[in-house]
């Protein structure tokens, strides 16, 4: 019940935590308190998010979260993944511009590459020298954009 009664923020957003009743349900737990054992193994996870324990998208800066956070600027879209392409690869291949930090969505259940991710900058110059470019990664040509744009910034034109 500490979880339920404390507040949660992560990467400035608050979080409401329930039961998984959901709605304000309060309910602890039909069928032998799951729910009740969910949240409390949830805990420590939720106390490390606040400690600065990283963002939800896992790279060491601009994590995930909503478009209009700050970290969000110097972040672009990477879509046309090859499902063998890593994280490693795309640190690889970005960082030749700067420093770069890379997460590649997944799916949850099965844990393969859903064909997109994201990178993050340290400096303006670097982004936009990425976004002036045709990249080739594992042989695919990749889409690369502001993250949140609307195919407004394509590169190599």
């Amino acid at each position: 019940d500490a979880v339920l009664s404390s507040m949660h923020e992560v990467d400035g957003r608050q979080l409401k935590v329930d039961y998984h009743g959901g709605a304000g349900s309060n309910k602890q737990g039909g069928g032998g308190g799951g729910s009740n054992n969910a949240l409390q193994a949830l805990a420590p996870l939720l106390g490390a998010l606040e400690q600065g324990g990283g963002g939800l998208g896992g790279g060491s800066f601009g994590g995930g979260g909503r478009k209009d956070h700050p970290a969000d600027v110097l972040k672009v879209f990477v879509g046309g993944l090859a499902d063998e392409t890593t994280k490693e690869t795309l640190d690889s291949h970005f960082g030749q511009y700067g420093i770069a930090d890379s997460y590649i969505m997944r799916d949850g259940a099965s844990g393969r590459s859903r064909g997109f991710g994201f990178v993050n900058f340290k400096d303006s110059d670097v982004l936009e020298m990425v976004l002036s470019q045709v990249h080739v990664v594992d042989g695919r040509q990749l889409n690369v954009d502001r993250h949140g744009g609307a195919g407004s910034n394509k590169q190599g034109g």
